[in-house]
């Protein structure tokens, strides 16, 4: 099954860096859009699994769309990862 991916209005953009949830302590970083995904940079702290949940992805397709290994090495504060959204949260 091919991913969908789902380009981000201007409007929907606001929203998702207004979001709510656990996943705010763990995906602090600021994003931009770059036509049909966002281009994320992490901040310190910033784990797979909250930016996950804040786009509405797996941790899965974030290693696979950024060429990341399962190492456990955490991400580097200002390490930039591209998200295709699926759930504006």
């Amino acid at each position: 099954m091919a991913e969908r991916k789902i380009p981000l209005s201007e409007s929907e953009a606001a929203a998702v860096s207004g979001g709510a949830g656990g996943w705010e302590k763990s995906a602090r970083g600021s994003f931009v859009i770059a036509g049909d995904h966002l281009v994320y940079t992490a901040a310190a702290g910033d784990t797979l699994s909250g930016i996950a949940g804040r786009y509405g992805v797996t941790v899965g397709q974030l290693r696979s769309w950024n060429s990341l290994a399962d190492t456990g090495v955490p991400l580097a504060a200002g390490q930039r990862l591209v998200v295709y959204p699926g759930t504006i949260r």
